[in-house]
């Protein structure tokens, strides 16, 4: 599966948004969604402003939930533009703790589908 995600903040609104392509089967899926306001306000109050690394990894956390059952033994790309975000998913850790938590809770989906995932820059 080849998985393309990103996310923005704009305006005070953090969206998000994903492209999946299945190679298998053939086919192609499209996610737009926008991160809860509550979600933002709370890193908002333990990073500040700068909220674009949590809003990509988060992103990445949701796509990773929706697809699960998909995604069960099977191998997958995950493209990402946000060094941060990436680093995190690939080293499963953070020094920033909203970061680490996001990082978690994508791996935490491992334990009930377990996927062979590979995480790659994207320009």
């Amino acid at each position: 599966m080849l998985i393309f995600t990103d996310g923005c903040w704009e305006g005070g609104r953090a969206g998000i948004g994903a492209v999946v392509i299945d190679t298998a089967l053939g086919t192609k899926q499209v996610f737009a969604g926008e991160v809860p306001p509550q979600l933002i306000s709370a890193w908002a109050h333990q990073v500040g402003d700068q909220l674009i690394c949590q809003i990509e990894l988060y992103a990445m956390v949701v796509l990773r939930w929706m697809l699960r059952q998909q995604l069960a033994h099977r191998r997958s790309i995950w493209w990402v533009d946000n060094e941060a975000a990436r680093f995190s998913v690939i080293k499963g850790m953070s020094p920033s703790a909203t970061m680490k938590c996001l990082a978690r809770a994508f791996y935490s989906f491992e334990v009930e589908s377990p996927t062979c995932g590979w995480v790659e820059k994207s320009s």
